[in-house]
């Protein structure tokens, strides 16, 4: 199934998917934890693209192709998967990574930020790899991001456990005010607490340079 298609929305509606957890959890620097209820609730048209996610997904294709010359890996387009165990939860990887036999190993997330400027993960791209893992059931993803010139590659390892103790049971509650007109925020100790496990992990998975290379494609 194709992202964007009919099918692949009906699949996303009434769930938590990948692209609004990190605002669920008010992590993401793009949307809202309200415009992510709304969404969840189904009242806001997710079909609306802005100028920048339009050019995002135009030039999604092309960073998969970056990515897979700079990485030196086989890695096909898929569309969405719902969690096995978790059926409320949904998450559609830009690409499934494949080995020589075949095998799944890994998933892609491709970003292309519209200032040419490639970005490392931020901490609501994170989730939204851990979201990928959750769901595919793959222990990492690979976070793409294409600039002008060149294209980032940051390896997201799933962390499982920090998965199903901190950010599952805020998801869950996310969920559950799916019900509700509104919804408010973290409360200030859960949010210290959600920081302070994206802290931690950044210092483990991402304490060193993520891998930058040149790609000599022509964007537009």
């Amino acid at each position: 199934m194709h992202q964007l298609t009919p099918e692949w929305f009906k699949l996303r509606r009434g769930r938590v998917t990948g692209s609004i957890a990190g605002a669920a959890l008010e992590l993401s620097p793009f949307l809202t934890r309200a415009r992510a209820h709304a969404l969840l609730r189904g009242e806001d048209d997710e079909m609306l693209e802005t100028a920048a996610m339009a050019r995002g997904s135009r030039l999604e294709p092309m960073a998969l192709l970056a990515y897979q010359r700079a990485m030196g890996v086989a890695a096909t387009p898929c569309g969405i998967f719902v969690s096995k165990t978790t059926d409320w939860l949904a998450s559609s990887p830009d690409a499934i990574v494949v080995d020589g036999d075949n095998r799944s190993i890994g998933s892609v997330e491709c970003k292309a930020p519209a200032n040419g400027a490639p970005r490392p993960p931020t901490d609501g791209h994170i989730i939204q790899c851990w979201m990928h893992s959750y769901a595919t059931g793959l222990p990492w993803t690979d976070y793409v991001s294409l600039g002008a010139t060149h294209v980032l590659v940051a390896r997201v390892v799933f962390e499982p456990d920090v998965f199903d103790e901190t950010i599952l049971p805020l998801l869950r509650e996310f969920y559950d005010a799916r019900t509700e007109e509104s919804i408010g925020l973290l409360s200030p100790r859960e949010a210290a607490d959600l920081r302070q496990e994206m802290r931690d992990y950044r210092a483990v998975h991402l304490n060193t340079a993520p891998r930058i290379v040149e790609h000599k494609l022509k964007l537009d």
